[in-house]
C-alpha cells in the first residue's frame, strides 16, 4: 500500500478510536471523577499513538521492502462497500476492545494470548465475508483514490457501526 494510504487509514482509525473514547468519557463522567477519567484517556491515547507510530514504522519498512520486489496486483475480489464497512468497523471495535483488555494484562504471556485472540478475531471476520486482508487493502486503496468523499462517508458509516457493536456487546 502507498505510504499516504497507510497514514490515511491509521488517521481514520485514530479518529474512530478517539470518538469512541470521547463517548466513553462522557458516559463515565457521571460515575467517576473527571481527573481520573482524563488521566486514563490520556494514557490510553498516548499508548495507542505509540502503537500506531510503531506500526507505521513497521509498515514503511515493509513498503520499502515491497518496493524492491516487483509489485503484484491484488484484485479486490468479492469486496464491496457493505463488506468494507463491516470489516473496517469490526476491526476498529476489536482494536478498542483489545486496547481495553491489554490495560488489565500484567504478564508477557497474557499480552501474547490477547494479541493472538485479536489476530484470530480479525482473520475470522475476513473469512466470514470470504475476502482476504489483501483484497480489503486493495479495495481501501481503490476507494481512496477514486472518490475520497465516498470513502469518508464509508468511514463515517463504519464509525456508526462501531457504536452499534458496542451497544450489542459483540
Amino acid at each position: 500500500m502507498k505510504k499516504w494510504m497507510i497514514k490515511l487509514i491509521i488517521a481514520a482509525a485514530i479518529l474512530i478510536v478517539v470518538a469512541v473514547g470521547i463517548r466513553f468519557v462522557v458516559r463515565k463522567v457521571f460515575t467517576e471523577g473527571i481527573s481520573e477519567i482524563s488521566e486514563k484517556v490520556t494514557e490510553s491515547i498516548a499508548k495507542k499513538a505509540t502503537e500506531i507510530a510503531e506500526k507505521v514504522q513497521d509498515e514503511e519498512a515493509e513498503v520499502a521492502t515491497e518496493a524492491e520486489a516487483p509489485a503484484q496486483k491484488v484484485s479486490p475480489g468479492k469486496m464491496n462497500d457493505e463488506k468494507w464497512v463491516e470489516i473496517f468497523a469490526y476491526s476498529q471495535y476489536r482494536l478498542a476492545k483489545y486496547s481495553e483488555e491489554s490495560e488489565n494484562i500484567k504478564t508477557p504471556d497474557g499480552y501474547t494470548r490477547a494479541a493472538e485472540k485479536y489476530t484470530t478475531d480479525i482473520e475470522n471476520i475476513y473469512n466470514k465475508f470470504e475476502v482476504t486482508e489483501e483484497e480489503f487493502g486493495t479495495y481501501s486503496e481503490k476507494l481512496s483514490e477514486e472518490n475520497m468523499e465516498h470513502y469518508i462517508k464509508l468511514i463515517e458509516r463504519a464509525g456508526n457501526r462501531v457504536e452499534e457493536l458496542e451497544k450489542a456487546g459483540y
